[in-house]
């Protein structure tokens, strides 16, 4: 084969690769087009998500008026609200501070993605607030907070939360308990006097 035929010939391939390369590269813009273009609809659909969330916060809480009825408290709830600092609505959880949880506890890196988050979320009531305006995907926009991170702070708040109903429960005497042991009289009428 002559050095002009070859030459040609490569000529020829490389042509053909050059506009193998050009369709490829359309291509990959064109992916990269419909893919700005998922995220802006994501992030689109996301704000209105969390719209909607914002707005049933709001209706649940609505303006201060109550759900439902609620009746007088009962002692359980008044020594509930005591231990609560006083707060009636029983509300001194909210100022837990999550450092302070413990058994289980949550890891000191957890704490501190959620210290650092803006807004910071660094009490009980912190991060109930965040997880009632974000819904199940109250943890996407915490950085450094993953799956494992958000079990740890469940199982975390699930035995604050079991402690604190067994602290409500034993709070409330018993109707059939002796009303000298309820009131701690030594000997039988001594809680009359």
């Amino acid at each position: 084969m002559s050095k002009a035929v070859k030459t040609i010939k490569d000529e020829s391939m490389a042509a053909e690769r050059l506009a193998a390369i050009r369709d490829q590269q359309k291509s990959i813009d064109l992916a990269a087009q419909e893919e700005e273009a998922a995220k802006q609809q994501y992030h689109e659909r996301r704000a209105y998500r969390e719209e909607l969330q914002a707005a049933m916060g709001t209706l649940i809480r609505g303006g201060g008026a109550p759900l439902f009825e609620q009746d007088e408290p009962t002692d359980g709830e008044a020594a509930g609200a005591a231990a609560d600092g006083g707060d009636p609505e029983g509300a001194g959880w909210r100022d837990a501070a999550l450092a302070e949880l413990d058994e289980p506890s949550i890891p000191w890196r957890t704490l501190k993605a959620l210290a650092e988050h803006e807004p910071a979320i660094e009490t009980v009531g912190d991060l109930t607030d965040w997880q009632q305006t974000k819904g199940d995907f109250w943890a996407a926009d915490v950085k450094g907070i993953g799956e494992a991170a958000q079990g740890k702070i469940a199982d975390a708040l699930d035995a604050f939360w079991g402690r604190r109903k067994q602290r409500l429960e034993t709070a409330e005497p018993a109707e059939d308990a002796d009303p000298d042991e309820v009131h701690g009289a030594d000997e039988p009428g001594e809680a009359e006097a």
